[in-house]
């Protein structure tokens, strides 16, 4: 390997903070992992329009990380 090696940025969890992050990260000199329980993002403030039949599930839940050019995977962690 020539030159610098690049730095690895974990983000554990694919929330609004760590969807954030990752998307901040994306165009930095630095090799993203995303790690989250689940595949995908619910954006938990329409959930009640889901239940009513207003809106379809696929629209209030979308990929981690499709647009943040982050590597995923699934994974769960917890404090001790």
């Amino acid at each position: 390997m020539t030159g610098k090696a690049r730095h690895r940025v974990v983000i554990v969890g694919a929330g609004f903070g760590g969807l954030y992050a990752a998307r901040a990260l994306k165009r930095a000199p630095v090799d993203v992992t995303l790690i989250n329980n689940t595949n995908h993002h619910i954006f938990e403030p329409l959930i009640y329009q889901v239940a009513a039949g207003i809106l379809s599930p696929a629209r209030w839940r979308c990929p981690c990380g499709r647009r943040s050019g982050a590597r995923r995977t699934s994974a769960s962690s917890s404090a001790r």
